[in-house]
């Protein structure tokens, strides 16, 4: 990579996106609490006519995140013709979960661009270049993508971390088509660090350049947390609360992240920003940069060290002192137990990801990503197993959880790194592996 290279910024878009939504309630053109079927006929329906602006962007709507299976679309959401045509048919399918939980959504982001481009009369990537890229100087984003275009030769591949080799494999690469036929977007901005920086400290002085054309209490509001994220985090409206804590009205930290491997966020108490640009799908930038940040103690207590990551360690170490290194046994000389763990053996599902628990020989393991990598987890008492990520090397804990019959209904997923996230049982099991 290169300064000033252009990287798939992928649900950076959001933020922007959002920002559209947000200027054209500025505009009185839309109310926050308007129903959607205001704009779009599609959701004018008994499925769809409860489903409002203000739930699209803090991704409360019920609708699924993305992809045929979790939003019940006919077809791959990149073979529709134009986005106007996935979200009328995304109307017609209704929200997937109960609305008024956080439930993140790339089809609720879909669905956001679909309404500014019925208010504004125009496509939302024109409305985007003309009233944000263009007045923020942010010559260096693009809303699509050709091979051969005058700016590919700066364009980075991308990668995926393949969890079970733990290595990084290219999986796109600037001599490809983009994957839709039109703008995404949940996640379709090309864009570089430093253009990038220019639309977060716009944020970070809401009202004051008068550029983005939002009174200070609009913005202010966009980043106030409404509600709490799976994994603890706050959201407001299409942004990512990092830290609350008041600094003149706004969060301690915000921002967001694309899942290719990039995050940008601001710390306004402190005057600064931190953008980290990769294009490594999968490899979980925030985590580390947040334990780093905490490591160091850069940022005052705005990144407390999560108090987990010293526990677990603890038990990670007792665990290989008692055993003689990580093996079958658990704490305090466990022995796996074929009949009794295996009721644990299932897929679970997280609001934005299944992961799978598998019997092998030696007991319990954890399915990490596709194709899946195994973690071995030990015992440290009855429902409650701790691990090592296979390639990152993170330790992570999971408790399970039982309803009224005794039956294992969830678990509740642990990391080192500070993430933590509550699962619930999806199907009947999963193969016992011999």
């Amino acid at each position: 990579m290169e300064r000033n290279s252009i990287y798939r910024i992928r649900s950076m878009t959001k933020p922007v996106t959002g920002t559209a939504v947000l200027m054209l309630v500025e505009d009185g053109k839309i109310a926050l609490d308007d129903p959607v079927g205001r704009f779009l006929p599609s959701f004018d329906n008994k499925r769809s006519q409860s489903v409002t602006v203000r739930q699209l962007l803090t991704h409360t709507s019920g609708l699924g995140n993305h992809g045929r299976e979790d939003i019940g679309l006919k077809q791959d959401d990149h073979d529709y013709a134009s986005l106007r045509q996935l979200v009328d048919e995304i109307g017609g399918i209704g929200p997937r979960h109960s609305p008024g939980s956080f439930h993140y959504s790339d089809s609720g982001s879909a669905t956001l661009g679909a309404i500014v481009e019925q208010v504004s009369g125009m496509p939302v990537e024109h409305f985007i270049e003309e009233r944000i890229l263009s007045p923020l100087g942010m010559d260096d984003t693009y809303t699509a993508y050709v091979p051969g275009a005058d700016w590919s030769g700066r364009v980075n591949s991308t990668y995926v971390l393949r969890q079970g080799s733990c290595e990084f494999d290219r999986y796109w690469d600037p001599s490809m088509e983009q994957d839709e036929n039109y703008f995404q977007a949940s996640g379709g901005l090309y864009s570089t660090v430093s253009d990038y920086a220019k639309f977060l400290a716009a944020w970070m002085k809401p009202g004051e350049s008068g550029i983005l054309s939002l009174s200070p209490g609009l913005a202010r509001q966009a980043v106030t947390p409404e509600n709490v994220r799976g994994d603890g985090r706050g959201y407001g409206m299409h942004w990512d609360i990092y830290a609350v804590g008041d600094q003149d009205g706004l969060p301690a930290a915000f921002g967001h992240g694309g899942s290719d491997g990039t995050i940008a966020l601001a710390i306004p108490g402190m005057d600064a920003m931190v953008l980290f640009f990769t294009q490594s799908r999968g490899s979980e930038p925030r985590l580390r940069l947040f334990a780093e940040f905490a490591r160091l103690e850069l940022f005052g207590n705005v990144f407390p060290r999560n108090p987990m990551a010293d526990e677990m360690d603890s038990q990670w170490e007792s665990i290989r002192a008692d055993n003689g290194g990580a093996s079958e046994s658990g704490a305090g000389g466990l022995q796996p137990d074929e009949e009794n763990q295996s009721r644990y053996v299932g897929t679970y599902a997280h609001p934005r990801f299944e992961h799978k628990i598998v019997y092998e020989r030696s007991g319990l393991a954890y399915s990490f990503g596709d194709p899946p990598g195994l973690a071995p987890m030990f015992p440290l008492s009855e429902g409650i197993f701790i691990g090592e990520h296979p390639c990152a090397g993170f330790k992570f804990r999971v408790t399970f959880d039982t309803n009224d019959t005794g039956a294992v209904a969830g678990y509740s997923l642990e990391v080192s790194l500070g993430w933590q996230g509550e699962f619930e049982r999806r199907k009947a099991g999963y193969p016992v592996r011999r």
